[in-house]
C-alpha cells in the first residue's frame, strides 16, 4: 500500500506524535508512505522526521512555509486552512503522477471536498472538532468569522470516504457537533498508537543533569509536566499546586527539595508558545517561586531527555481539562511513572 499523509506542522506534540506514529508503523510493515506538510524545522521535529538519521527523514515534504500563520496576531483558523489548501494541491498532483491508495488527513478538514472532487480518496483523523475548541466567541466579528469556519468545518468532514477518532469521547463530542456526518458516515475509534520505550532504553536513562542529585538518591523528588506551550493546556494549574507544596515544607522538609520541571513543545513562531511561556514564567515569580531553581522550564525536549524525566520523575503532572486524549500519560504509564490527571474528558 502506498500512503499520504498530510498535516499542517509537523513540529512536536501529541497530533504529530500520532502522524508520524501511524507513517512508521506503516512503514515498518513494509509500506510505502510520504508526508507532507506545511512546515517542518529539524530544531523543532521528532528525530524519525530528520533529514540526518531519520527513519522517515527522506519521506517528508514541505510546501507552503512562506504563507501566513497569522494576519495581524488574528485569524489563525482561516490561514490554517489556507495553508492546507494550498498543500492539497501538492498532494492531489502527486496522487495523480504516483497514485496513493489513501491519503490521511488530520486536524482541518477542510481541504476534504477539493480532495473529493479530484478523486483521492481520503481518511480523515479527528483529534476534537475545531469548533469546540474556540470557546471565545464574543464580538460580534468573532461570532461572524467562526460561523462561516464552523459551517466550512460542518461540510467538509462529510468529504471524507472515512473518519476516524481517537477515543470513544471524542467520537461522541463529534456525533454531537455534526449531525450531518452522523447520517453519511459510521465515525470509528482508532487509538493513537504508543512506542514501546525498550527496556535497555528506559534502563539507561541518565539522570536529567539541569536537575540537583543529592548522595540519598531516594530525596531526588521532582515532578513533570509535558505539553505544549499552549495556554489550554492549563500548565499554570502544576506551578500553583507547587507554590502549595512549598507552603507545607517547615512542616514536611523534603517538600522543599520538590522541583517541577515544565517541558513540551515550544515553536519561536508561534505566537502563543512564546507568550505563554512568558506568563507562565511571570506567574512563578509571582507566586514567589525560582525560574530555573524550583520551577524549570525546558522547550523542544529530545526522545532521549522526554524519557529521562518520565523515568526518574515522581510523577506526571496532566493538567488539560476535557482534554479529548492524551498521548503523554499512556508514554508515563508504559515507563511504570504514575501519572496525576484532570478527571474529565477522553
Amino acid at each position: 500500500m502506498r500512503a499520504a499523509f498530510a498535516h499542517l506542522d509537523l513540529g512536536i506534540g501529541g497530533a504529530e506524535r500520532l502522524v508520524v506514529n501511524l507513517a512508521l508503523g506503516l512503514h515498518l510493515e513494509g509500506h510505502e508512505v510520504h508526508l507532507y506538510t506545511t512546515h517542518h524545522s529539524q530544531g523543532h521535529s521528532f528525530s524519525e522526521t530528520k533529514k540526518e538519521g531519520g527513519v522517515l527523514g527522506n519521506v517528508v515534504y514541505t510546501y507552503g512555509d512562506w504563507l501566513p500563520r497569522q494576519i495581524l496576531g488574528r485569524f489563525t483558523a482561516l490561514c490554517s486552512i489556507l495553508r492546507l489548501l494550498y498543500l492539497s494541491l501538492y498532494v492531489i498532483t502527486f496522487y495523480w503522477m504516483d497514485h496513493f491508495d489513501v491519503v490521511v488527513l488530520d486536524g482541518v478538514s477542510a481541504p476534504l471536498p477539493l480532495l473529493w472532487i479530484f478523486g483521492v480518496p481520503t481518511l480523515f483523523y479527528c483529534h476534537y472538532p475545531d469548533k469546540l475548541l474556540c470557546t471565545n466567541r464574543t464580538s460580534l466579528v468573532k461570532k461572524l468569522y467562526r460561523f462561516f469556519i464552523d459551517g466550512l468545518e460542518d461540510m467538509s468532514i462529510c468529504c471524507a470516504h472515512g473518519v476516524v477518532c481517537n477515543s470513544k469521547f471524542t467520537t461522541s463530542k463529534v456525533e454531537a457537533s455534526f449531525p450531518l456526518l452522523s447520517r453519511t458516515h459510521t465515525t470509528q475509534v482508532l487509538y493513537p498508537p504508543v512506542d514501546d520505550i525498550p527496556v535497555e532504553v528506559a534502563n539507561t536513562s541518565t539522570y536529567p543533569c539541569y536537575l540537583p542529585q543529592d548522595e540519598n538518591e531516594d530525596l531526588n523528588i521532582f515532578f513533570v509536566s509535558l505539553n505544549r506551550f499552549e495556554r489550554k493546556k492549563d500548565i499554570e494549574l502544576s506551578i500553583r499546586a507547587m507554590e502549595v507544596l512549598r507552603r507545607e515544607k517547615e512542616t514536611c522538609p523534603v517538600l522543599a527539595r520538590v522541583k517541577l520541571v515544565v517541558a513540551g513543545g515550544y515553536d519561536t513562531c508561534v505566537a502563543e508558545n512564546v507568550e505563554y511561556k512568558a506568563e507562565l514564567e511571570a506567574l512563578v515569580r509571582e507566586l514567589g517561586l525560582s525560574v530555573g531553581e524550583d520551577i524549570i522550564f525546558r522547550t523542544s525536549v529530545s526522545d532521549a531527555e522526554r524519557t529521562s524525566l518520565l523515568v526518574y520523575a515522581t510523577a506526571l503532572l496532566y493538567t488539560p481539562a476535557n482534554e479529548h486524549f492524551g498521548i503523554v500519560p499512556l508514554e508515563s504509564m508504559l515507563l511504570g511513572t504514575p501519572v496525576v490527571a484532570v478527571n474529565s474528558g477522553g
